[in-house]
């Protein structure tokens, strides 16, 4: 056995259960959701637009135009 081989399989003898460990710590646990919940936005979506939408002229969306 060389002195590499024996670098690493001591090398691989102390890798293995450090990544079995961290594998099956990580593995099994199930998704579980984020920790905080959802909070709504600082500001309130029911505050008017600033420009208000006014009727002006759809043709074609249920008026008729009549031209005479």
């Amino acid at each position: 056995m060389t002195s590499y081989s024996l670098v690493f399989s001591a090398y691989r003898r102390y890798q293995e259960p450090v990544v079995r460990r961290l594998f099956l710590f990580i593995l099994p646990t199930p998704y579980t959701p984020h920790p905080t919940p959802h909070t709504p936005h600082p500001t309130p979506h029911n505050t008017p637009h600033p420009t208000p939408h006014t009727p002006t002229c759809h043709f074609g969306l249920g008026t008729s135009l009549i031209i005479g």
